[in-house]
Parts: structure tokens; C-alpha cells; sequence
């Protein structure tokens, strides 16, 4: 996001969004408390038409690129739905297809409340054999049994969400998708994406 860190995205610093507010549980800075995961994170479509930009994709192994998209939920966000591939990862297996070149947009319409998810194709599966990858989801408590590197919901998988304007009611925001938090302890491709979302009309 500030671009200081080891991933950059397209146009480096250039087009980097800077230092912005992010989603996260109420925190109080007097006494260092607070401040967690959302673990139902997902959106309200009022604007119409989006427009993503895949902003990076970047993996250790360059056959372990995430496939990004949105997930339909409903009202509460207390189901995961039908999946709408917004930008094409590696496949599986992994390296079976060309990724999605960083800097492609593309426009969609979400169901009224959606989410966001990303499919890992690193993960091993123990029960279908190595390497069948699993879906990480904005609604982060439901159980993804394929996510394995930790235990519990979705495992290391993790979503963060940007937004350059709290205070409009259309405005850009970010959605940064990390695997896993122990990396590079773990399977080691320290898969990171980041997608920019904006409405269609301004």
C-alpha cells in the first residue's frame, strides 16, 4: 500500500495508494486493546457496476498465483454462494493455466451483499491427493477443511480491506488477500493480491 514493502505492484510508488484506513474490530489506543480480525466481512452493493484492477499477484512460486473473485451471501453474510472469477489465477493444477496479467480491470455487478475470495492452489489436501488448493472468503468463519498450513476457519488465510474515503458513499477501496500469516514457515509461496474496486460511475 505505501510501497515499502518487498511486494511492489504496478508502477511501483507511482500509483502505490499510500498509508489508508482499513477495516478491523473497534481498537482503543489508550490501552493498546481491541483491534481484531472481522471475521464476517462483506459488502452492500447500492453503486451498480464495479470496476476492479489487479493491482499484484505475487507468489514465491510463480505456478501458485491465486485466482480472485466475489462470492453472492446474503443479508447477514451467513452463506457462501455462487463464485464469480474476477481475475484467473495458475489453476489446478498449479501452473495449468496463464494467470491474469497485473494491471488488467475488469467490470462486474455483485448481488446486492457479496464478499470477496481467493483460491490457494498450494494446499495440500490429504484426503484427495497434494496440491487441489483451497477458497479463502472475506467471511473468514466458514470452515475451508482444504486450508491446512493452521488450524481453525481458514487456516493462515487473510483478507484486508482499504478504503480511500470512509465518508463517501462511492468511493475506491482495497481488497488485499495474504497467505498465510506463518509464511514463508509454512508451504513457503507467500501468495499476496491486491485488488483496487471502485463504482463504475464516479
Amino acid at each position: 500500500m505505501t510501497s515499502t514493502g518487498d511486494c511492489q505492484g504496478i508502477g511501483s510508488a507511482l500509483f502505490a495508494p499510500g498509508a489508508l484506513p482499513f477495516w478491523g474490530m473497534p481498537y482503543d489506543s489508550v490501552h493498546d486493546t481491541g483491534g481484531a480480525r472481522d471475521n464476517t466481512v462483506y459488502f452492500h452493493n447500492t453503486v451498480g457496476a464495479l470496476v476492479a484492477t489487479l493491482f499484484l499477484n505475487a507468489s514465491a512460486n510463480p505456478a501458485e498465483i491465486n485466482e480472485f473473485g466475489w462470492f453472492e451471501t446474503n443479508a447477514t453474510g451467513s452463506v457462501v454462494g455462487n463464485r464469480h472469477k474476477l481475475f484467473q489465477g495458475t489453476g489446478e493444477p498449479p501452473g495449468s493455466l496463464t494467470p491474469d496479467p497485473v494491471g488488467k480491470t475488469v467490470i462486474f455487478t455483485p448481488t446486492t451483499y457479496f464478499g470477496y475470495y481467493y483460491s490457494d492452489v498450494s494446499e495440500p489436501t490429504p484426503d484427495t491427493g497434494p496440491q487441489h488448493g483451497c477458497y479463502a472468503y472475506t467471511l473468514f468463519n466458514f470452515d475451508e477443511p482444504r486450508c491446512t498450513e493452521a488450524s481453525g476457519g481458514q487456516g493462515g488465510h487473510d483478507f484486508v480491506v482499504f478504503i480511500t474515503n470512509p465518508a463517501a458513499s462511492r468511493t475506491a477501496y482495497w481488497i488485499v488477500g495474504e497467505d498465510p500469516a506463518e509464511c514463508p514457515n509454512q508451504d513457503g509461496d507467500c501468495d499476496l493480491t491486491m485488488v483496487r474496486v471502485a463504482p463504475l460511475i464516479p
